[in-house]
């Protein structure tokens, strides 16, 4: 994980103008103390919240590290990655709704784990569909269990308290 912070880091040292290039940015910001680390980001918490959705997004609509300069898989990478974004969009207000309504604490782990991996792809950066794919198993058992809450229709609970008319 501090290889990860150390990357935002560099980048957030870049947004505020403290380094010209991202090596550089990584040689200043590479022996920060914790406490140093805090003071800088709240010093700047604009920027750093800008700096992490912006590698967050970059992450979730980028192609491949890993296939190389073939156009036709870049782009199928890309549109792939477009339609995770679609579902994440999705299935944000459906988890939510579905957590609200069920207050299902199977539900609220799995969207906690899938939080913990946004968390992570936002601070390392250009990992493309590496983290993303880590995310899609758990985004679909979300999916499926959120829409289930959602759509299944519940009985009003009962005033008498299963008692019959006497």
């Amino acid at each position: 994980m501090r290889r990860f912070a150390a990357i935002f880091l560099a980048r957030l040292d870049m947004a505020i103008g403290n380094a010209a290039n991202i090596d550089s940015a990584r040689r200043q910001t590479a022996g920060l103390t914790n406490l140093e680390v805090a003071r800088l980001l709240m010093t700047h918490i604009g920027q750093a919240i800008f700096v992490f959705a912006y590698t967050l997004k970059d992450n979730l609509l980028s192609g491949s590290n890993f296939i190389g300069p073939t156009r036709l898989l870049n782009r199928v990478v890309e549109l792939t990655n477009l339609a995770y974004v679609a579902v994440l969009v999705v299935l944000i207000p459906l988890a939510s709704a579905a957590l609200w309504r069920g207050r299902d604490l199977r539900l609220a782990l799995l969207c906690a784990a899938i939080l913990n991996i946004m968390v992570a792809g936002g601070l390392s950066f250009d990992q493309g569909d590496r983290l993303t794919v880590i995310a899609l198993p758990l985004w679909a058992t979300v999916l499926v269990m959120a829409a289930r809450e959602v759509l299944t229709r519940r009985e009003p609970a009962s005033s008498t308290f299963g008692l019959k008319n006497a």
